[in-house]
């Protein structure tokens, strides 16, 4: 297997909500704290559940992914990638995410039905010359 797709229910939230912050005192200073929000853990189960334990080991990945929003859904196309990329190590579907070497980020609107569209290629010895560039329509053939 040299590819994987999924097809996730849920729309990932965005960068801007992705992380809790508080301040805490440690050792008698003030240190900012980070911890995922509900949001964010709740996106990283789903993608596990929808994942089904499959994994695509590899040393380079390529990882197209399409945001498909709801009615009154907001969010900066790259502001998702952080949490898709993340979601996919935590439900161990690639090895790490130091290992994308190509990212494309796609949104588009679909009232009637929210998702998120997820492929992923594992790449041999990697050539930018030889890479499509897909498009939306194009990933139907991943």
């Amino acid at each position: 297997m040299s590819a994987l797709k999924l097809i996730v229910p849920l729309t990932p939230p965005s960068q801007n909500h992705y992380m809790c912050y508080r301040v805490a005192t440690m050792h008698g200073k003030p240190q900012v704290i980070a911890y995922p929000a509900k949001e964010a853990k709740t996106w990283w189960r789903t993608v596990a559940a929808y994942n089904d334990g499959r994994r695509l080991p590899a040393d380079a990945y390529e990882i197209a992914y399409v945001v498909y929003q709801g009615p009154n859904e907001r969010g900066d196309v790259d502001n998702y990638a952080k949490c898709v990329l993340d979601a996919l190590v935590k439900a161990e579907a690639i090895d790490s995410d130091h290992k994308v070497m190509v990212l494309h980020a796609f949104k588009a609107r679909d009232r009637e039905n929210p998702r998120t569209e997820i492929f992923i290629r594992a790449l041999g010895q990697l050539s930018l010359l030889d890479l499509p560039m897909p498009t939306v329509a194009a990933l139907d053939d991943w």
